[in-house]
């Protein structure tokens, strides 16, 4: 607010002008200001320090001070004007009162400038003037007791009254005009004006003109900013995109694309088993096996040697991961094991907490670096971008138009990128819902829709349930087929198959690990050849020992000599050992083919055991990453289908003024034609929606959601890009509250407000005006008018040669002989557009002239102390018309101003 309008009353007739102004306050009419009722204290002793008033404002009162309210806010200028009664003999503010009040601003040192305006209000023969007319050093105007349509329309004088609701709308009108007080009409024709010499006053009238086009803006703005009829056709260079024929081929190429190039992101490395070579068997070793295999024969326990030479590591590496995994976490176990996911026992989400659950049980079996589940920036900066360039054509770092022969290809429709929040499926019965857990489901989540439909499926047991439950899979599964094709649904359908895949990876993993598919390494033929083996050998030993006994009973029937003996038991011992190192090396080629295969299986175990690590922390890398892609394809949801707001309603209406306004004062709104509206509308949108449009709106969007986020989200008023690095499903994440917030109130209207101002500007020019504006309609008419004889000439630069002059209703016998003191010598337009409405104002002003050149009734003397140099009788001379009133006498006198200054 540049100015400040004080308008100090005396109590009276001035009251109605005060309900008047506030009144048209209520309207949304008039300018804050603030009314001083110099009824609050009694002359000689103004107000000091605290000057009590009233501000109006849009219809309150709220009681304060003059001091408060010039402190409070830094205004340019104050207009105090002081309204003087010129009817029924009601007094006027005394001179020392408007100087104390005057002070009071000044003591403030918080305004520049201070206009001093005294405005006399009067009508003809309504009583005698009681209140002094004019001080030296103010502009003193009488407000023209007249009426009129407009300049040049001629005028007529407005009737005798002392009734204040009568006096107060057209003296309120008059005095808006020459004060500043209409609303967007700031500046005043005196502001800056020097006050004219002496004791002289002037006349002043106004007409004043509001043209309300805000419901042709809203009708052109609802039009250009809708995409309800399809999406746009973007151009480049003069060059118009075309319209893709296979939106599905294009949304899932797209789709495909985005994960392509971001799929390390979901699946890590699998490990292969590490290759097994057959080991070398060396004479020490063989030696050891072979007395190992001896002994094992000849305790008969051959198998026993055998199971430890090859040993049980795949047992014991399952019997591990079995008790990690079942063990201490059974339920889990049994979500991720038993495949309750494709079974629609458990949704992704459930999948997804037990994954978390089994991948940090896993940490027990072995060291593990702590890995980040949860960044997936570049995924979903892809995506949107994507998403966006699907609809306007836009070239974006990853994301390039799809071509359609030689031109960029869009979408038909918004929802074949995403599907809006008000397509989601909800038609489940209650008591349906209520038994499987779902109540409803969105397009661009086909996990959830799986699970919905075996939910489904599996109540069909259930004779009370069964048939609703058939109707509303059959509803769905149509449903499902209206929204297949679209980018969102394709991109969670492929983000939902890998997560699948992934979680039948760790199924079969933890099923092999866990013993449910190992298998016997060693067959019963190599079993069998073993005890063959161990009974050669028991056999040789036994030979062997017979030998000895032998040569032992020869020796000792001196059959043999000792030395012949020992010769022909060394021999013996050389015999068996060659027989059986032989028998053993030949006999144990199933051995080492066996513990080949066993260190193949444990290779392939600690492969296995490694990859459902991986597994697992990939398995919950998807589910985050589903979670996320959940609530990003509702922001974009948003975005796509309401890009610039809310675009029907911008406004809040105010209280329309339907009767009480005076003639010079018109209202009116402004009518527009269907055909004009949708002309205009179709050369805009030709600007607005060019290649990569949406560029803006979702920028405006990421911008704003730290504002709307609140104080917690202060980091992201600092770097918006931080919201694409938000998890799912955790407390401390703004991304599942920026998508509620999105999806409950919209993106909200900056970013349609930024292009709309950038439209103002050409609705502004006259072309626009005049194909928009076919018609004003004025309150309580039954037909519109012309914008032209609405204006009347009002606001136009140039006045017509016949509204020169004004009524002689005031002036005295003299004066209306004279024919100059009724001229207008200024004539002040003033005229601001916004957009295609409009507010007019024009001021003319007379002449300044004496005191005595106007007859406003009969003067009567105010009561005051008699001052030595005053130059005029107390009671002033008077003489009597032809009609019998009593007419004063011109007269001149001098007014001594206070001791602490004078004002000129």
């Amino acid at each position: 607010m540049a100015a400040l309008v004080a308008l100090l009353a005396p109590p009276g007739p001035m009251d109605g002008i005060c309900d008047a102004l506030t009144d048209w306050s209520a309207a949304g009419m008039i300018e804050p200001f603030l009314w001083i009722d110099a009824a609050r204290w009694t002359a000689p002793t103004p107000p000091v320090g605290v000057t009590p008033g009233l501000f109006v404002n849009t219809g309150r009162r709220l009681g304060t001070s003059l001091e408060h309210v010039v402190t409070q806010q830094q205004f340019e200028r104050v207009r105090l004007v002081v309204l003087v009664p010129a009817v029924a003999g009601a007094p006027g503010v005394d001179q020392e009162t408007e100087h104390a009040v005057h002070q009071a601003i000044l003591r403030t040192a918080a305004v520049p400038t201070v206009e001093l305006i005294r405005a006399v209000v009067t009508r003809p023969a309504s009583g005698p003037v009681a209140a002094d007319l004019t001080r030296e050093g103010w502009h003193n105007v009488i407000l023209a007791p007249e009426e009129s349509r407009g300049p040049g329309l001629g005028h007529s004088a407005l009737p005798a009254s002392t009734d204040p609701l009568d006096i107060g709308a057209e003296a309120a009108a008059q005095l808006a005009g020459l004060t500043g007080l209409w609303r967007g009409l700031r500046a005043a024709p005196l502001d800056g004006a020097a006050a004219p010499f002496g004791h002289s006053l002037r006349l002043a009238r106004s007409w004043y003109r509001n043209l309300d086009s805000r419901e042709v803006e809203d009708t052109v703005r609802t039009q250009m900013l809708s995409t309800a009829d399809g999406v746009p056709l973007p151009r480049l260079h003069g060059s118009q995109a075309v319209y893709i024929d296979d939106a599905q081929r294009a949304c899932s190429d797209m789709a495909s694309a985005v994960l392509g190039r971001h799929a390390s992101l979901f699946r890590g490395e699998r490990v292969a088993p590490a290759p097994v070579d057959a080991d070398k068997v060396g004479p020490g070793k063989a030696l050891s096996m072979l007395f190992g295999f001896i002994k094992a024969s000849m305790t008969m326990a051959p198998m026993k040697w055998y199971s430890l030479v090859l040993g049980d590591v795949q047992g014991a590496t399952a019997n591990r991961v079995q008790s990690l995994v079942f063990g201490q976490d059974p339920s889990s176990y049994e979500v991720v094991a038993s495949g309750s996911l494709a079974g629609g026992r458990a949704d992704w989400r459930e999948v997804g907490r037990a994954a978390g659950n089994l991948d940090h049980l896993l940490d027990d079996a072995g060291p593990r670096a702590h890995e980040g589940t949860g960044d997936f920036t570049p995924v979903w900066v892809d995506f949107v971008e994507s998403g966006l360039t699907l609809v306007d054509a836009g070239e974006r770092s990853y994301a390039k138009p799809i071509p359609v022969g030689t031109e960029r290809g869009v979408l038909r429709t918004m929802s074949d990128c995403v599907p809006s929040p008000q397509q989601q499926f909800t038609r489940i019965p209650p008591r349906v819902a209520s038994a499987i857990g779902i109540s409803t489901v969105r397009a661009s989540d086909p996990l959830g829709i799986r699970t919905l439909q075996l939910r489904l499926r599996g109540l069909g047991d259930q004779p009370s349930l069964a048939r609703d439950a058939d109707t509303t899979l059959r509803e769905l599964e149509q449903w499902q087929n209206r929204y297949a094709h679209t980018y969102s649904a394709g991109f969670g359908g492929m983000l939902g198959q890998g997560l699948m895949n992934t979680a039948e990876e760790v199924q079969q993993l933890l099923a092999r690990l866990s013993g449910g598919d190992r298998v016997d390494l060693s067959d019963a033929r190599t079993q069998a050849r073993q005890r063959t083996i161990a009974s050669w050998m028991r056999g040789l030993l036994i030979g062997l020992l017979a030998l000895v006994v032998v040569l032992c009973v020869l020796t000792g029937l001196s059959i043999l000599t000792w030395w012949g003996a020992l010769l022909a038991g060394l021999a013996g011992v050389l015999a068996w050992f060659g027989g059986s190192l032989v028998l053993f090396l030949q006999g144990q080629r199933d051995l080492f083919r066996d513990l080949t295969k066993r260190k193949a299986a444990m290779s392939q175990v600690q492969a296995d055991e490694q990859n459902l690590r991986t597994a697992m922390r990939d398995l919950r890398r998807f589910t985050e990453g589903y979670g996320q892609f959940q609530e990003w394809s509702r922001v974009l949801s948003v975005v796509i289908h309401q890009p610039f707001g809310e675009v029907a309603r911008v406004r809040t209406d105010t209280p329309e003024v339907e009767q009480g306004l005076p003639l010079n004062v018109r209202v009116g709104k402004a009518e527009t034609r269907p055909e004009s509206a949708a002309e205009v509308v179709n050369l805009l949108r030709r600007d607005l929606f060019t290649t990569g449009w949406l560029s803006g709106p979702w920028q405006a969007t990421l911008n704003d959601a730290g504002n709307r986020l609140g104080p917690r989200a202060y980091d992201l008023t600092q770097n918006p890009r931080l919201m694409f690095a938000q998890r799912s499903g955790v407390q401390e994440s703004w991304l599942g509250a920026w998508a509620d917030l999105l999806e409950r109130e919209g993106i909200g209207p900056a970013s349609g407000n930024q292009l709309w101002a950038a439209a103002m500007q050409r609705l502004s020019q006259p072309e626009y005006q005049h194909r928009l504006v076919a018609g004003v309609r004025l309150t309580g008419a039954a037909e519109p008018v012309s914008q032209e004889e609405f204006l009347g000439g009002v606001g136009d630069p140039v006045t017509p040669p016949a509204a020169s002059r004004f009524g002689d209703g005031v002036l005295s016998r003299e004066a209306q002989l004279d024919g100059r003191a009724g001229a207008v010598e200024v004539s002040w337009p003033l005229s601001v557009s916004q957009g295609l409405s409009r507010r007019a104002l024009l001021v003319q002003l007379s002449e300044a002239a004496p005191e005595y050149t106007f007859n406003l009734g009969e003067r009567l003397r105010p009561e005051r102390p008699r001052q030595a140099n005053d130059l005029v009788p107390e009671m002033p001379f008077s003489y009597t018309d032809d009609a019998g009133a009593s007419v004063p006498m011109p007269q001149r006198r001098t007014v001594t101003p206070p001791a602490d200054g004078m004002v000129f």
